[in-house]
């Protein structure tokens, strides 16, 4: 289920605690979008890092070759430093959706909430 229709379903009460629930989730949402795309821009990036090299010199070759690898090293470390925060995001938003449905199902607590929504909101920031 929807976080959303989730937090629509929480008494009225309970929904005014929460109130910065939304802004969060919806936060955390735009920065994942943007996150995946970071992904596919430098998954795109670094399978087209290859050098080819016609003509130069063995010495010329060699550098141009050490730098490609350079640079497909360090596209490579940033795809992988967005694919850790992306994962990060997801497993706030995922936390924040179980939280609700403990919570609508009568197993969850409102503190677990609260403290789950402060760690994602922390997440967020640091997106």
């Amino acid at each position: 289920m929807a976080v959303d229709s989730l937090f629509d379903a929480l008494p009225k009460e309970t929904r005014l605690r929460l109130s910065e629930l939304p802004s969060v989730v919806r936060k955390l949402q735009s920065d994942a979008g943007k996150i995946r795309q970071r992904v596919a821009l430098l998954n795109d990036v670094v399978s087209k890092t290859g050098i080819r090299v016609y003509g130069a010199s063995d010495s010329a070759s060699d550098a141009l070759m050490e730098r490609g690898e350079l640079l497909e090293r360090d596209f490579s470390r940033a795809r992988d430093m967005a694919n850790g925060r992306l994962a990060d995001a997801v497993m706030a938003l995922e936390t924040i959706r179980l939280d609700l449905l403990r919570l609508t199902a009568g197993a969850g607590t409102l503190d677990n909430l609260t403290a789950d929504l402060a760690d994602a909101r922390a997440v967020s920031e640091e997106l």
